[in-house]
């Protein structure tokens, strides 16, 4: 199984100066090709999308701006379509992968519903499951750990060229901390 981790908009374009990783676009060739590789293979590729959670006051309202009523909903409605364009799979990912295979999460990892959703599928049949993308000291980190104890058979493969964190020595520490943990990392 292949699992591409939080490639994009929101991380790929520097439209969105806080979520950015600078350099993140050079790893899509690669990962389209481990995509090629995995189809060709005809083993399960699986994407992860990360969706920012609404910020809502206690009451249960959402949260805006104080200003007129004309300039929130003006605002309302390009963070919106902010949100939604930083929600899509760059571009040329975009193009090589359905919604099936599609996991939504708010945070770092995948939600344990949907693990538990991988675990049934796929019983104790996953031989090795690789992981690409970014940020590596988060994303990839929390989704490497959650699917090693999902799948304690499974080899849990890390390809280090393909993944990236904003800043290199959290990225090298990342590693180091799954090596430690028993997961391969390959160098592709």
């Amino acid at each position: 199984m292949l699992l591409v981790v939080d490639m994009q908009n929101s991380f790929l374009s520097s439209d969105y100066e806080t979520t950015y990783v600078s350099g993140a676009e050079k790893l899509i060739p690669g990962i389209l090709e481990r995509i090629s590789y995995y189809k060709e293979q005809k083993a399960p590729i699986y994407y992860t999308i990360d969706v920012p959670l609404t910020k809502k006051l206690k009451n249960g309202i959402e949260e805006r701006p104080i200003n007129s009523e004309a300039n929130n909903e003006n605002r309302s409605k390009k963070l919106k379509d902010k949100t939604e364009h930083g929600t899509q799979l760059v571009g040329p990912l975009s193009e090589v992968v359905t919604t099936k295979q599609e996991l939504l999460k708010s945070y770092y990892g995948i939600p344990p519903k949907t693990i538990v959703r991988l675990q049934e599928k796929f019983e104790e049949n996953l031989k090795k499951i690789e992981l690409v993308g970014i940020e590596t000291h988060l994303c990839v980190l929390s989704n490497a750990v959650m699917l090693q104890s999902a799948f304690p058979n499974a080899e849990i493969c890390i390809n280090e060229s393909l993944c990236k964190s904003k800043i290199e020595k959290n990225h090298q520490l990342a590693i180091k901390i799954m090596k430690i943990m028993g997961m391969k990392i390959e160098k592709n």
